[in-house]
């Protein structure tokens, strides 16, 4: 069957994260211009999107190294002609990620136009060897959708308590949980070694985390019994959802009945419909203060400094059970939220909306007014293989695979988080979804 020749391709990794957004440009670029956009799955079907698509550009959520993520070679290897944009969903990092997140090869470096949300990402990049003309400042196009007109795409409070059998007349705090290391298996943690990550930083990060978490389903367990608010808890995406509330209830014991436990949806629809956020070093921190909502950090563990950032500065720590309750059981809403809107709005959010940018340069691009990066070409597909991950594992040495004494019998102790990891439970995706959230975007932005 002969390929359809498109003018752009986008690539989805996470549904909750990226297909609002890449459903949103498929409409303002085909009303816009008429260019043609297709979104595929980044990790679902792609030998069936390869087979059928012949696009001009390529659209990625992240890029770090064109020869060690599995997917993406697959990509290159039949897309050496196209034209390549990072987007880039993930830009904040602390020191223990920034380590296994800099761009690695070639690829990276030469042949992708790389969008940064402010001059903090672009300077990142430049450091680890992108030349500047391959980086446009463009904004963060993500906290623009918190924001009229694209905020009336999400359902609203009433509508969400329908769905989900919740109290609209209560308060809503909404816990999007940031402990994913508690849950990751010893292949994914000597992933990030071999990555770049230190070895007793990768795992003392889980230790600090699972031992954090053992803190705050207590914390969580004795708010919902006060039973002044709906508390919705939200597993990360990467989170198996049975495995997060099996382990909640064999660290807390019995659940109360309004403790729920909630990952339909995007993030963003809940942060518009809470009144309140609680996260530990989570970035939807940063999202609802965007969306001028109450916002708490929980510190039950000083945060190692190998994890921390500026911004925590900007936001309410919770150290102990007795300031969790009192500062979740006060009227809504406060205004705790605004030194950190202001920060998120001067580092990462321009004068002319983020999306908009966004779309211009999708279209300029398609129209050869702005110049992309040239294709990787055959050549560089030709080069010796190297996974790292997404892939097959980079044996440790016996010197990485030591763990200090504090840690390597963690696994045996903590039984509750030995749990299978599936990083995309609810990533797939068809034709009718794309066609259903872009006639909601069509309809709301009328």
């Amino acid at each position: 069957m002969k390929k359809e020749r498109i003018d752009i391709l986008v690539f989805v990794e996470h549904v909750a994260r990226e297909l609002d957004i890449a459903c949103l440009l498929k409409y303002m670029v085909e009303k816009c211009s008429g260019f043609r956009m297709e979104i595929a799955s980044y990790i679902f079907d792609l030998p069936e999107t390869l087979s059928r698509w012949d696009p001009k550009i390529v659209l990625l959520p992240v890029s770090f190294s064109g020869r060690n993520c599995k997917n993406l070679l697959q990509i290159l290897n039949m897309y050496y002609r196209s034209y390549f944009v990072d987007l880039a969903y993930e830009q904040l990092y602390h020191s223990f990620n920034e380590a296994y997140r800099t761009p690695e090869d070639e690829f990276s470096c030469k042949h992708v136009l790389h969008l940064a949300w402010g001059a903090f990402h672009s300077n990142f990049l430049i450091k680890h060897g992108v030349s500047k003309g391959n980086i446009r400042i463009k904004g963060n196009p993500v906290y623009s959708l918190y924001r009229p007109p694209y905020a009336h795409y999400y359902p609203s409070k009433s509508i969400l308590a329908k769905k989900h059998n919740l109290n609209p007349d209560k308060p809503w705090i909404l816990i999007p949980e940031n402990y994913k290391a508690a849950f990751l298996p010893d292949a994914k943690l000597r992933s990030y070694i071999n990555r770049g990550a230190g070895k007793s930083e990768t795992y003392n990060y889980q230790e600090f985390d699972r031992a954090s978490f053992k803190r705050v389903i207590k914390w969580w367990t004795e708010l919902a019994k006060l039973e002044v608010a709906e508390i919705i808890i939200r597993p990360r995406p990467v989170t198996l959802k049975k495995s997060f509330i099996d382990a909640c209830k064999q660290l807390a014991g019995e659940i109360p009945a309004n403790l729920r436990f909630i990952k339909a949806g995007s993030v963003r629809e809940w942060i518009l419909a809470s009144d309140a956020v609680v996260s530990s070093i989570s970035t939807c921190l940063i999202e609802a203060a965007i969306a001028q909502k109450s916002v708490y950090m929980m510190e039950p563990i000083t945060i190692p400094s190998y994890l921390r950032m500026d911004w925590y500065d900007f936001v309410p720590g919770l150290r102990t059970l007795p300031e969790f309750i009192d500062a979740l059981t006060v009227s809504y809403p406060n205004t705790n939220w605004k030194t950190l809107h202001r920060w998120a709005e001067n580092n990462m959010m321009l004068k002319k909306d983020p999306i908009l940018n966004l779309v211009d340069l999708i279209t300029n691009a398609c129209e050869g007014i702005i110049e992309l990066p040239d294709p990787p070409g055959r050549e560089f597909i030709r080069q010796p293989l190297n996974y790292r991950y997404q892939g097959a594992e980079k044996p440790l040495t016996n010197q990485q695979s030591t763990r200090s004494d504090e840690v390597k019998d963690y696994p045996k102790k903590n039984a509750e988080f030995s749990k299978k990891v599936y990083y995309y439970e609810h990533d797939q995706f068809d034709i009718s979804e794309v066609e259903r959230r872009v006639s909601r975007w069509a309809t709301n932005l009328v």
